[in-house]
Parts: structure tokens; C-alpha cells; sequence
């Protein structure tokens, strides 16, 4: 990835702002500007979203508002995920993931468990009555501020929803979160978590933390949020070569599509041997790769104690197979088209 956030002299004026209040933290005007415009642009009420300093303490505050007792966690995510999860006082297991989404199997969570689906990549996911057996839902939605979830009417437990502002992500604004909940009542206790447990006074009513965003990242997030439109059309510009080259080839992942506005190229190659044999013959271009998750959770040595009970058999293949490539919003037609050119000698050597 090749990071560029677009900051300019038009910050100044959000800048000014904060100067003239002179409040730089603790949910000033800018977190509540930001959080009233980014609620209008996923389309739920403002007391339902509350802004984070970063999506890995949004997602451990999320399950610990949610208060399940054991948690499951698809290994095939990245690993904040699974850290997140492993700071709640509960049990955590990591399960596998779907062949056609490759995002977690609601078979592979009991009644009663909470669980936490990953959206792979900023793939729009949507949950629906299958998930109704849970006691309670966090989706890590960390790249899919475009391709927001869908929450059905037909599901009826509590959820919460992560979503990135990292540079790296779509409206990166450096460091910095958002989370929404399915009540404002969630949203409410999340706040008080973010803010040392304090509700409207000096005292700590209950356990918390300091997770507040700063007025300057709310102001950031203003600023990238204003250039939404522009942004839009230039992701959507660049998936609309990678998906035409990779459905000619058959390399799609299963929820691609023209229009998925996503910070990720990711490609879902034949076999182990010809995603080696692309890695090798793009790096001796010069042109980097990436397995985003590597080989899923379950192999790292951090989560060596974490149980899985059943194997992980559609993890382990698409750690096999998929790749990520060079993609971001400045990347040029010429630079796509030499990497496709590759993919494209690679593949059809097979």
C-alpha cells in the first residue's frame, strides 16, 4: 500500500475550529460533529455511534459491553482481532470460515455463544435469522466503511459494528475508530468504557479505559469525510480494472464485485503452487505481495492456547491460495496493468 490521506490546506479551517473552542479531547465539538456526520453516512441515529482511537480497543470494548461468556472468533482475520478477544475475562475459540464468503460459519458457534464475524477485506456482509442462536453479535467491519453490513430484520440479538479509520483503511484519517450498536443504551455503556468508566461525573461506575478519539483525528475524519464523493469514484474506478482482469481469469474471491469499494486486492488463486510460483515471479519485479492474515490465527504463537473444535480446513486453503497485490487509490492504469500482465503469464502457464 502506497498511503496518501489527502490532507491540505482546507484542515486549517477545522483546525481553527478546534483553537476557538479551545477543547482539544474528551468528546469535544469535533468528536461530536464527526460522529453526527459519519452516523448520517451509515444511516443509523447519532446515539448509536460512538468514535474510538483505534478499532483494536473498539473491538475488545465491544465484546466486553456485549458481556458473553465464551466467544467465538474466526481464525482467518487479522490478529487484532483474536487479541481483542483474548482480553475479555471469557472463553474464546476460533472456528472456521464459509467456502462462499469466507467470512465465520454460523454452524460452528453454539447456542448461546457470542460471536464475532469478520467482513473479509471490507466485503459488505449481511446477517440474518441464521444467526439467531448467538447471544450476541460483533461484526469487525474494520475495512467496510463502503460496503457497510446488513443487519436483517428477521435477527434479534445485539450487535455492534467496528469500523477502521487506520491510513491504511477507506477514510483512513491516521489512527482512529467508530462503533456502532444495535441500542443507544449498548452505545451509552461503550461511551462510559472509552472514558475511565465515568458517566457524567468524577466517579468510576464501572471498569473502563482511555479510548477517547482527539479532537484533531475527529477533525481529520471531518476533513477526509467532506472528499467522500471524490473518494468514492476513485476506488471504484480502480476495482473496476482489478475485477474485469481477475473475472477473466477466474480469480475473484466469491464476494467481489465491480463496485466493492475495498483497500485490498486480493486474488484467489488455483492452487499453492501457482500462488509460489506469482509470488516469485512478482518479486523479482521489484513488486511486493502480502498475506494479509498469513496463516490464520490458529498457527501463531500468540494464540497457541486458543482451542478450535473442529478443524479449520477453509482457512487453512484460502491461506494457501489467496494473495494480496499492489492496490490503493493513487495506484496508475500502467501499474495495475503490469501487475495483471503477470498474473495473467503466471495463470495461464499452468
Amino acid at each position: 500500500m502506497s498511503v496518501k490521506m489527502g490532507l491540505n490546506d482546507d484542515l486549517m479551517r477545522y483546525l481553527a475550529e478546534i483553537e476557538e473552542a479551545g477543547i482539544y479531547g474528551n468528546f469535544g465539538p469535533q468528536v461530536h460533529a464527526m460522529e453526527t456526520e459519519f452516523s448520517e453516512l451509515v444511516g443509523v441515529s447519532t446515539s448509536q455511534l460512538v468514535s474510538v482511537s483505534n478499532a483494536t480497543l473498539a473491538l475488545q470494548g465491544a465484546m466486553l459491553v456485549l458481556g458473553c461468556q465464551t466467544w467465538v472468533v474466526p481464525s482467518w482475520t487479522f490478529a487484532a482481532t483474536a487479541h481483542s478477544a483474548l482480553l475479555q475475562d471469557a472463553k474464546v475459540y476460533f472456528g472456521d470460515v464459509q467456502a462462499n464468503s469466507w467470512a465465520l460459519d454460523p454452524s460452528g458457534v453454539e447456542s448461546g455463544e457470542g460471536a464475532v464475524v469478520t467482513a473479509p477485506f471490507g466485503a459488505q456482509v449481511s446477517i440474518g435469522q441464521e444467526w439467531n442462536h448467538v447471544s450476541a453479535l460483533v461484526i469487525d467491519a474494520a475495512a467496510a466503511v463502503g460496503a457497510f453490513p446488513v443487519i436483517g430484520e428477521n435477527f434479534g440479538r445485539p450487535w455492534a459494528i467496528v469500523v477502521s479509520l487506520h491510513a491504511t483503511k477507506v477514510l483512513g484519517i491516521g489512527e482512529g475508530a467508530f462503533v456502532v450498536f444495535s441500542t443507544a443504551e449498548l452505545a451509552s455503556r461503550f461511551r462510559q468504557w472509552t472514558n475511565f468508566g465515568f458517566f457524567g461525573s468524577r466517579e468510576a461506575e464501572s471498569p473502563g479505559t482511555n479510548a477517547k478519539l482527539s479532537e484533531v483525528s475527529a477533525a481529520i475524519a471531518r476533513l477526509r469525510l467532506a472528499s467522500w464523493d471524490e473518494e468514492q469514484s476513485t476506488w471504484r474506478s480502480t476495482r473496476f480494472i482489478v475485477h474485469e482482469l481477475c473475472d477473466r481469469l477466474g480469480l475473484n474471491p466469491p464476494f467481489s464485485s465491480e463496485s466493492w469499494i475495498s483497500p485490498y486486492w486480493i486474488v484467489d488463486l488455483p492452487s499453492p503452487d501457482i500462488k509460489k510460483r506469482l509470488v516469485q515471479r512478482l518479486a523479482l519485479e521489484g513488486i511486493e505481495t502480502r498475506d494479509w492474515w498469513s496463516s490464520g490465527c490458529h498457527t501463531m504463537r500468540a494464540f497457541a492456547n486458543t482451542e478450535y473444535r473442529k478443524p479449520l480446513e477453509v482457512t487453512e486453503h484460502l491461506a494457501s491460495v489467496s494473495l494480496g497485490l499492489p492496490y490503493f487509490r493513487s495506484i496508475s492504469e500502467r501499474e495495475l496493468a503490469t501487475v495483471g500482465t503477470i498474473l495473467r503469464q503466471v495463470v495461464d502457464s499452468e
